[in-house]
């Protein structure tokens, strides 16, 4: 069909010129930077976590206040964390949430100072991922294409799962190592930071989530906008359909409204062999090498770029971007 070729042209066009909502020479950053709390972790009591936590509330407040959300995603809502057995409240924000729950129940089954690690990590992945959001969403969506859109809507939908899936996991991870290990914040520093800066593992993966869904997005309104602009009196009910249609082929997801759980996990399929990918690059690796392979590779690296034998910047960048993958690998092989 005539009007397909045209769709790949177009892409082709919108790949050159990046016809965004934003200038096309700004450059969209979607990674997180993460930045470990400064001082030490044995500084860190109850008051002084609780006063990191209120600080992280308000900010999100304040964030919240200025941010246009969808109509039909202001409404509260609740999520069961099947692994903790958990059920927590939130807004759309796209998931924010206080934790109180999780602190309850978590401070009844390890203890107090452990819980409110936990929910360290939980509040500063949130901020840290909640401020990235706001900002890419304003760069790239006009007001009217947040507030009437139903693929901005499912922009939205689509980070909201993400980040549940990561509090999970942070909550579960976190607890394993709570009641594996000694928690005292005046001795056990290195227990402390691994716990408070779990959310790091998984702001990578959350990355990558909401470029993929934003990339897809902005791809599929630059097309219906310039389609319908040039092709008013072609644009039939039988010509969107096939649009949809060729969506699905095209993009690897359905865009119908009711079908979010099938394009929700066949973009997370893509993300993941797409981080898999990069992972194994970067180590110089084949998908059929074993862990031990890996292993073997990664302190390779470390004993060439650690700060604590290396001190360049790149080697500081470098070394980063290898513990970044280094996670990516290392939830692979538990899989295979």
């Amino acid at each position: 069909m005539g009007w397909k070729k045209e769709y790949k042209k177009l892409l082709k066009e919108e790949t050159k010129k990046r016809l965004y909502s934003y200038d096309a020479t700004n450059k969209i950053n979607y990674l997180i930077d993460w930045q470990i709390e400064p001082g030490t972790y044995g500084q860190y009591n109850s008051v002084e976590l609780q006063k990191r936590i209120r600080w992280f509330i308000n900010e999100l407040q304040k964030s919240k206040s200025v941010q246009i959300i969808p109509s039909d995603l202001k409404n509260d809502f609740s999520w069961y964390f099947t692994k903790v057995k958990i059920k927590e409240d939130f807004t759309n924000f796209p998931a924010v949430s206080i934790f109180q729950n999780v602190f309850n129940i978590l401070e009844q089954k390890i203890s107090d100072i452990a819980a409110l690690l936990i929910c360290f990590a939980c509040m500063k992945f949130m901020y840290l991922t909640t401020i990235k959001f706001n900002e890419i969403i304003n760069q790239l969506f006009k007001e009217e294409e947040i507030n009437n859109s139903s693929l901005v809507k499912r922009v939205f939908e689509t980070m909201s799962r993400t980040s549940l899936e990561a509090y999970e996991d942070i909550i579960y991870e976190g607890e394993l190592i709570s009641k594996s290990r000694q928690l005292n914040p005046n001795k056990n520093h290195l227990t402390v930071s691994e716990i408070a800066e779990m959310g790091q593992d998984f702001s990578y993966h959350w990355s990558r989530m909401l470029e993929q869904v934003c990339e897809l997005t902005v791809e599929s309104l630059n097309y219906q906008k310039n389609y319908q602009h040039t092709h008013t009196d072609e644009f039939t009910e039988t010509i969107s359909k096939d649009f949809n249609n060729f969506k699905n082929d095209y993009f690897g997801f359905n865009s119908e409204e009711n079908n979010f759980e099938d394009f929700f996990e066949q973009t997370k399929t893509m993300v993941l062999s797409s981080e898999l990918d990069s992972a194994l690059k970067f180590f110089n690796l084949k998908r059929t090498d074993s862990y031990v392979i890996f292993k073997k590779a990664y302190r390779l690296m470390a004993k060439t770029y650690h700060p604590d034998v290396n001190s360049d910047a790149d080697a500081n960048q470098i070394m980063r971007k290898a513990n970044i993958y280094k996670y990516v690998l290392e939830d692979h092989f538990k899989n295979v």
